[in-house]
């Protein structure tokens, strides 16, 4: 935004040329012709409401004082921006007269209680929006004012003259962007009226921080540069208490220009909606006022007198509506159409003025709709005839995250270190040696993000809560421990290996429910305990990196140690939670279990055994004790003595031991038989005899995301969720996890365009809907995940987010299959 720091003497004269045009304005123009009164002599010491359409005669600067010309001369030196005109200056030649059928037009919007702002923000057009808003709010202070802007910004002294008149009025003030609004255009959007601000979906915002020079003497250079500060602090200062956003973001956006589309603007807080390219429309008082089909525009206002003689030259409404359409066609084809006057330009204007006005009321009365639309690309998208009403009532829809990939603050407010604080220090274990000491910094902006979610119509957030820092969140789904030990139990007796630590954790998850119970009702111990014990302890990829051909490990063993004491660390906090807490905070707890779908590459008995034994290995390792109170038959047979038995009263309280289950389903895999080889070592991956084949006749499974694991196989997901029914009893499950990755090197502008990703869900949750119409008793789907983050191996390589995140500036952008779930849970299609 800029400013004219300069203090000029303003001597108003006589003898403009634009007194003449006033005066020629005949009885028509009387009205405006008294607001326009000019001063009977030539250096009145008065105030003229003459600014209201007249520039200052540069006569009057020549005329003025010495300390006055000196002010002048610093204006050409002015605080502006590219987006401004300089104030009225020796240098500067007059306004252009104002157009007789300009002033009645305006007259005429003012009719509607319409004011525009179609020009920079200087004097002149401030005092004419500011008599404007004191005319109208003396009028009828109970109805709104609306204020159409397509402003590139200008003057902050000028702005915040229209700023305070729009305080000031009693009567609301709607403001509407269309075109652009920069710089102080930006600024008076923003400070209409709390819900009822509103864009055009092609609109522009943008906002930055004040701009210009100082000269002269030194001191005359730090006061003015004293003052640009004063005003940069103060428009901070406004638009903080505006938008939300804390003084220090503003800071940082406003460093550069910050462009913004309509959505982006609606998410920082300028506007409140997007008014959709479907939804124009007029709708009471307006209504009336529209011409007939076919008739003349003109007719709207029973033109009569001088006017009808501009009358006769106007285009019809069919033929103002062709010359609009081919504003966008380009110069080339603008020739062969009638030229529009000005005044038939802000004929245009006022037509789309109401038109917008009627939309705009439409947005603000819808009920439940906050009109964030992601344009034509998020149009195009579609969400293939899915909407909340698919799904049974009370369904939920949410996004997921953990601490560590997302929370920031490593080591600080009283978090100690965890086993993958350790891990990321290891030279070469992480991708270009990443941490998570900030990530994307949820600690500080957890606020922004869960107003994300909100603005997105999500109903949910499952998180988890650090084991090495305890802390909370839309309805909290939350989970106790997403891969991050402390390292001190890890350091003081083995950690997961050592059975102290089912003690250990049944502690600490009963502090949590004794803290945050009031506040959560939907629990989970683990999540994805079979992944803390094979990447952990069997090949050693994930932290602490133990195996058999590790530094320290023994793969054929301590996965399966590791597992039993989480299924009994997590049957141990769900006893405390029934016998001391359940009752009193009516909450539910449960686990969350990973689930690749494993199919037989041929309809060989070996394969389908090989395919069965994969999904006993990897689902039923912990969901069948949970379950049935035991192992898989598979498992006892194959791992015989290194699988650890369950003792009585823990087969009582291990089986049960969950009020719902959150399965985590991302791809699937071809399976086929392969017994081991007598020279390989025994370990928990080799036990499973089989191997994973990722096509079938030269044909892949399906199309692969960006990491090498994950292949998008919708088909997949509805047979996981079916065997869960079916071979475990169609328990209460959510999918708690669903989603997939970009690369982490890809541009903003391509990563917000996630065409991929919206038809990975699409598909993905179709076949959602069609295994829960089969019966399965599912009641939430979470997607994986709100934002890009830290992916533990991958470091910062992989983007699984529905809000893309710049890794320098930590800013987030909403990408398309952001706006898709929008759709869909809000049930636009």
């Amino acid at each position: 935004m800029a400013k004219n720091i300069s203090r000029r003497r303003r001597t108003p004269c006589t003898g403009t040329p634009a007194a003449a045009a006033v005066a020629a304005a005949g009885q028509e123009m009387k009205a405006a012709a008294a607001m326009a009164t000019l001063p009977a002599s030539p250096c009145s010491s008065s105030s003229s409401p003459s600014s209201l359409f007249l520039a200052p005669n540069p006569c009057c600067w020549k005329a003025a004082p010495r300390a006055t010309v000196r002010a002048s001369a610093a204006a050409a030196r002015t605080l502006s921006s590219a987006w401004e005109l300089p104030g009225p200056s020796a240098a500067r030649p007059a306004a252009r007269k104002p157009r007789l059928e300009e002033l009645d037009t305006t007259n005429m919007l003012l009719r509607q209680r319409i004011v525009f702002l179609g020009s920079p923000v200087d004097d002149m057009s401030a005092d004419l929006i500011i008599s404007q808003l004191l005319l109208l709010d003396a009028e009828d202070q109970t109805k709104d004012i609306k204020l159409f802007i397509n402003s590139p910004g200008g003057s902050i002294t000028a702005g915040m003259g229209v700023y305070d008149a729009m305080k000031f009025c009693k009567a609301d003030i709607s403001t509407v962007c269309f075109g652009l609004a920069a710089s102080m255009g930006a600024f008076l959007l923003a400070a209409g009226t709390k819900g009822k601000r509103f864009c055009m979906p092609n609109a522009r915002i943008m906002i930055h921080q004040p701009s210009g020079g100082a000269g002269g003497k030194v001191t005359e250079m730090g006061l003015q540069i004293r003052e640009m500060m004063y005003e940069k602090i103060k428009i901070n200062k406004i638009l903080s208490r505006i938008t939300g956003k804390s003084e220090e973001q503003i800071d940082e956006d406003t460093k550069f220009d910050y462009f913004m589309s309509p959505w982006e603007a609606k998410d920082y807080g300028i506007v409140d909606s997007v008014i959709d390219e479907g939804k124009l429309g007029l709708v009471a008082p307006l209504a009336g006022a529209v011409p007939p089909p076919k008739s003349r525009v003109w007719y709207l206002w029973n033109a009569s007198g001088p006017t009808r003689k501009i009358m006769k030259n106007l285009p019809s409404e069919e033929k103002l509506i062709q010359n609009v359409q081919v504003e966008t066609m380009g110069s080339s084809r603008r020739s062969q159409q009638l030229e529009l006057t000005m005044g038939h330009r802000l004929i245009v204007v006022l037509l789309l003025a109401l038109l917008v006005a009627g939309a705009a009321l439409e947005a603000e009365q819808a009920a439940g709709e906050d009109g964030v639309r992601g344009g034509a690309d998020h149009q195009e998208a579609g969400t293939g005839g899915l909407s909340r009403r698919s799904f049974p009532a009370g369904f939920v829809f949410g996004t997921a995250a953990s601490a560590y990939q997302v929370e920031g603050m490593a080591l600080k407010d009283g978090r100690g270190p965890s086993i993958w604080d350790a891990f990321v220090k290891i030279p070469g274990e992480i991708a270009n040696n990443a941490t998570a000491d900030v990530t994307v910094d949820e600690y500080h902006r957890y606020k922004e993000d869960v107003n994300i979610m909100k603005n997105m119509g999500f109903d949910a957030y499952r998180f988890s809560i650090s084991w090495s820092r305890i802390f909370p969140s839309i309805t909290p789904y939350a989970n106790l421990y997403h891969y991050d030990l402390p390292e001190a139990l890890e350091v003081q007796y083995g950690g997961l290996l050592n059975r102290k630590v089912v003690e250990a954790f049944a502690d600490y998850a009963e502090f949590c429910f004794k803290t945050f119970g009031d506040r959560v009702k939907n629990w989970m111990t683990f999540n994805e305990p079979r992944v803390v014990a094979a990447l952990g302890y069997d090949d050693g990829r994930f932290a602490p990196g133990r195996c058999t051909k590790c530094k320290a490990g023994n793969s054929a063993t301590e996965p399966y140690i590791v597992a039993h004491h989480l299924i009994l660390s997590h049957a141990s906090a769900v006893q405390r939670y029934r016998h001391k807490y359940q009752h009193i905070q009516k909450g539910k707890i449960g686990i969350l279990l990973d689930f690749v779908w494993y199919e037989g590459l041929t309809n060989s008995t070996a394969d389908q055994d090989a395919a069965q034994r994969s999904r006993d290995f990897h689902v039923g390792w912990f969901l069948h004790p949970i379950i049935y109170g035991e192992y898989p038959k598979s498992l006892q047979v194959i791992v015989k003595e290194r699988l650890p038995k369950f003792m009585a009263d823990e087969v009582q309280m291990v089986k049960g031991s969950i009020d719902y289950v959150g399965i985590n389903q991302y791809t699937a895999y071809y399976v086929r038989d392969q017994q081991p080889n007598a020279k390989i070592l025994p370990s928990y991956s080799s036990d499973w005899h089989a191997a994973f084949v990722y096509e079938r006749d030269g044909v892949p499974i399906g199309p692969r995301a960006n990491s090498d694991w994950l292949y998008i196989v919708p088909w997949g997901l509805y047979k996981a969720v079916t065997y869960v029914k079916e071979k475990y009893g169609n328990p209460t499950m959510f999918l708690s996890e669903n989603g997939m990755d970009d690369p982490g090197n890809v541009t903003i502008s391509q990563g917000v365009h996630d065409t991929t990703r919206v038809a990975y869900y699409r598909s993905y949750i179709t076949k959602l809907k069609e295994a829960i119409d089969d019966g399965a008793n599912c009641i939430g789907y979470f997607a994986w995940s709100l934002l890009d983050n830290f992916e533990w191996k991958l470091g910062y390589t992989s983007r699984f987010g529905l809000v893309y995140v710049d890794f320098r500036t930590l800013r987030r952008y909403p990408k398309m299959s952001a706006y898709w779930f929008r759709d869909l849970v809000t049930g636009k299609n």
